[in-house]
């Protein structure tokens, strides 16, 4: 099926702190992660070589829409970060702005503010704050551009790797896309690690228990392992939500609940991030095997399809040629 190329606006992208060992790996990032890229901006005329970030996603998006932009390459990034952090493979930082590339120049912007609702408005920032956290909701909803997705899909056969994976159910799955955003705030802020954590468990815990069908649930052969993964990460509860147990870490203030006798706090901390990485490994492993089998079923029943329609086919010719062996003999 023909799919038209989405027109590219222009080129947007954002500076990310640290060396530009991401850009020499971008080959497998390419592979993976198709619907954003990693590149060095020494092609331009202030060649700076710093790691760069960009996305036919944002490309498509107008000139005079630079606050988007970067809105949108942040939430990816938050998404990439998900992905490597689940993968203890390390995140990456914006350093702030955005850059335009063009023609062989390069336009940064920063102070950057939303693009006015009413077109006839002669500044944007009448109302800063709300619009700046109204453009970022919008993109953390669904940075995806759903021209580009199908551009992308039917230019390229789905990737067939975990990360490559996970990123497309990111596009397809609210739940997931969320679930690799709260992970990558998980490091972002490590004050907060222990409340995306629980975030994340309380999504597949909803999902588990959604429309009461749990008992059901557990007799699905594809839900095994995430049932048996929500299981660990629950026993880290009393942890998370305890004062005196995770300290300023905790999901609660000060309250009557206490730590073992023997608490490790470390060791609880460092078994809750290993508990809460197998967690969304499963997570994403039970996805893909619903997948693989809906399609194994599909193909059973396009196999069957055709194979009743060979055999009526061929009873067909059979009628038709005792019918043809009658007319010879009365003839």
């Amino acid at each position: 099926m023909y799919i038209e190329e989405p027109e590219s606006k222009t080129k947007w992208g954002i500076a990310l702190i640290g060396n530009i060992s991401i850009v020499e790996k971008s080959a497998d990032y390419f592979g993976t992660y198709r619907h954003f890229y990693f590149w060095c901006d020494d092609d331009y005329d202030t060649p700076s070589f710093t790691p760069i970030l960009s996305s036919p996603h944002v490309d498509v998006l107008e000139k005079d829409d630079a606050h988007r932009a970067a809105k949108r390459l942040e939430v990816l990034l938050l998404i990439f970060n998900g992905i490597q952090a689940t993968f203890e493979n390390g995140t990456r930082k914006s350093q702030g702005g955005i850059t335009e590339f063009e023609h062989n120049r390069v336009r940064d912007h920063f102070n950057l503010k939303p693009k006015p609702k009413n077109p006839e408005e002669k500044s944007p920032n009448n109302n800063f704050e709300e619009d700046d956290f109204d453009v970022f909701m919008e993109e953390l909803n669904n940075p995806f551009d759903p021209h580009v997705v199908k551009y992308i899909r039917n230019r390229e056969p789905i990737i067939k790797t975990q990360e490559g994976f996970m990123m497309e159910m990111a596009i397809d799955d609210d739940i997931s896309r969320n679930i690799l955003i709260w992970r990558s705030l998980c490091e972002d802020d490590k004050i907060h690690f222990i409340t995306n954590a629980y975030k994340i468990y309380d999504a597949v815990n909803y999902f588990l228990n959604k429309d009461e069908k749990y008992e059901e649930n557990k007799k699905n052969p594809q839900m095994q392992e995430l049932i048996k993964q929500h299981k660990i990460m629950q026993s880290n509860k009393h942890f998370m939500n305890t004062f005196k147990f995770a300290g300023l870490l905790s999901r609660h203030g000060y309250s009557n609940h206490v730590a073992p006798a023997k608490a490790d706090p470390k060791a609880n901390l460092k078994k809750l991030r290993s508990d809460l990485n197998n967690l969304v490994l499963s997570w994403f492993k039970y996805w893909h095997d619903t997948k693989e089998v809906h399609q194994k079923e599909k193909t059973d029943a396009l196999k069957n399809v055709m194979e009743t329609t060979k055999k009526i086919h061929q009873e067909a010719d059979e009628i038709l040629l005792k019918l043809n062996n009658s007319f010879n003999i009365h003839k």
